[in-house]
């Protein structure tokens, strides 16, 4: 039995991604190709489900969103991350690997920050939320809070 995206994210290739901390180190590029390589993956597993009028592909949205459930490792990128992204001068425009180095060097530059705020979580919650899940939340909330200040945008 075909499962499709279950089967590809259990497939030995993706172990290094199921422990990375992107953004933790500077060298959370490397991870970039097998992370480029899975979201090809569950890409071509969603397309037999695209309509047949439609443009065939998944979104940026939709793929990111299992990439952030299964393996923390990327945020989602939705209307609200995206905005949010923008907004603070980081540019988006796909989902490449340009995008993955934007999204690991944010980290970077605030990693002290983001490990702060990763700890109080622990200690208030007992959830460890990896760095990405903190970047997708942060931005986030700023595309949220744009859309509410000014809706027609």
């Amino acid at each position: 039995m075909d499962r499709g995206v279950i089967d590809l994210v259990a497939e030995r290739r993706f172990d290094a991604l199921w422990d990375a901390d992107l953004g933790v180190s500077a060298t959370g590029g490397q991870f970039a190709p097998c992370l480029l390589e899975l979201i090809d993956g569950i890409r071509q597993a969603y397309k037999p489900f695209a309509p047949a009028a439609g443009s065939a592909q998944p979104t940026d949205t939709l793929l990111t969103k299992v990439v952030l459930g299964t393996f923390g490792c990327l945020p989602a990128c939705d209307r609200h991350f995206i905005d949010g992204f923008r907004s603070e001068g980081l540019k988006y425009s796909c989902l490449d690997g340009a995008f993955v180095e934007r999204a690991v060097g944010f980290c970077q530059a605030h990693l002290s920050a983001l490990q702060d705020e990763q700890a109080s979580i622990k200690r208030s919650s007992g959830a460890r939320y990896p760095l990405m899940k903190l970047v997708d939340m942060y931005f986030w909330q700023i595309g949220y809070e744009r859309d509410v200040q000014c809706p027609s945008r």
